[in-house]
């Protein structure tokens, strides 16, 4: 918790540092969440908690230069990003036009969670000169009051992901991202910019994951390329991707798997777990149906065990 008030206080903070600090300052700020306990990213009942703690310490700290207040927008009905993505606009739109709206001199859309630069809510916020900031890897609309500020440091995580490589002398990997979640997609472009510093070859392979993806015309190609694979995506697709590569016969040894788990929240990361309770939890992997790929987190390593 302390390390989560701690980033939104200097997110908050960071959000207004551009602006000439008058007498009392005060600054709005507007979250798009989810309110359903079932949703996964941006969900009020996590993030909640942290931003109001960190805005309290924000007002004690600058009493008197910045008076900082907090707009959750939401929709009874959204569970999911892409719940939200259908109604963010209105929701942003009813708060901002609304007569009974206290205007204050900044105004910062931060999300938690969610904001996807391709939709309309980014180019919206653009029309509005609205300040926002989302946890992302990079501003590739290139919008200028967009501000990506990645929650997660990848750093460690590629600095693993080399040694690994370096220790087993792995020159030429396949590296397969989920492109619905900015996470998956940071991480995998951090490791193949550090891996290609370092003189290993890799090729970034962006798909969408969901319930019925399927990995078999990439493992199709991965199997044309290389023979070691880096997955960024959930847990849950970790375990339908080897089911795909086992009905290609490429759970026999001669092939690598290996993801980093970045973070602890089942919802988004899913779960490190073979057994399913479905037809699947007889797939053989590696021929004797031990283990077949390798997760690893800051200090551990984990495995996908039979």
């Amino acid at each position: 918790m302390p390390c989560i008030v701690d980033f939104y206080t200097g997110l908050l903070l960071a959000s207004v540092s551009l602006v000439i600090i008058r007498s009392e300052l005060s600054v709005e700020v507007l979250s798009v969440v989810n309110v359903r306990p079932d949703g996964t990213m941006g969900r009020l009942a996590l993030v909640g908690p942290a931003v109001d703690v960190a805005i309290e310490e924000i007002n004690k700290r600058y009493s008197g230069q910045l008076s900082m207040r907090q707009t959750y927008l939401y929709n009874n009905g959204s569970a999911s990003c892409s719940d939200l993505k259908a109604v963010e606009t209105q929701l942003l739109a009813a708060y901002f036009y609304s007569p009974q709206r206290q205007v204050a001199n900044v105004t910062a859309l931060i999300y938690p969670g969610c904001f996807d630069e391709r939709t309309q809510m980014a180019w919206m916020t653009n029309e509005l000169d609205l300040l926002t900031v989302y946890g992302g890897a990079q501003n590739s609309t290139r919008l200028p009051q967009v501000i990506a500020a990645a929650y997660t440091n990848s750093g460690p995580y590629g600095r693993l992901t080399l040694a690994m490589l370096k220790m087993y002398r792995w020159t030429d990997v396949y590296v397969i991202y989920d492109i619905a979640l900015s996470q998956f997609a940071t991480y995998a472009k951090a490791s193949a910019a550090l891996l290609a510093f370092y003189g290993v070859k890799s090729t970034l392979v962006p798909v969408m994951c969901h319930v019925n993806v399927t990995f078999t015309e990439v493992l199709r190609d991965f199997r044309s390329r290389s023979r070691v694979l880096i997955f960024s995506a959930s847990l849950d697709h970790l375990r339908k991707l080897l089911i795909d590569a086992s009905a290609l016969n490429m759970t026999n040894g001669e092939y690598v798997y290996y993801t980093v788990n970045t973070g602890a929240d089942i919802a988004i990361y899913g779960q490190l777990q073979w057994q399913k309770n479905d037809s699947n939890d007889e797939v053989r992997l590696c021929g004797d149906g031990n283990r077949d790929s390798l997760t690893w987190r800051l200090g551990c390593r984990e495995s996908l065990d039979r």
